[in-house]
């Protein structure tokens, strides 16, 4: 499907957050320091100059998630890394990957 409401509407709830965080002047760290506080396997992700990095859609700041064998993750501490930390599933997907790098047949 070339549309989907679902998609949109959850661009536009990204957006909105975005508007509501520099209406409020809210610090971009608000999503990661409560992330924070439920694991230690996250990471605040920095540019050069020691600065949160923004997502592009709502300002909020990027998380780095740390899984098993080195495996990363950088989403918005807002919309997405909510989703993932404590995410058995997630968690048990990931940890089939480097099983998968190492199996399969590249052609």
């Amino acid at each position: 499907m070339f549309w989907s409401f679902h998609e949109n509407a959850g661009s536009l709830s990204h957006m909105l957050k975005g508007w509501h965080r520099a209406i409020f002047h809210i610090p971009v760290t608000k999503h990661f320091d409560a992330l924070a506080q439920k694991t230690d396997r996250i990471r605040l992700l920095l540019d050069d100059d020691q600065k949160p990095v923004g997502c592009k859609s709502c300002g909020y700041a990027i998380a780095r998630l740390i899984y098993a064998d080195g495996w990363e993750v950088e989403a918005c501490s807002a919309i997405t890394a909510p989703k993932l930390v404590g995410n058995k599933e997630f968690e048990q997907w990931v940890e089939t990957m480097p099983q998968h790098r190492i199996t399969s047949d590249v052609r």
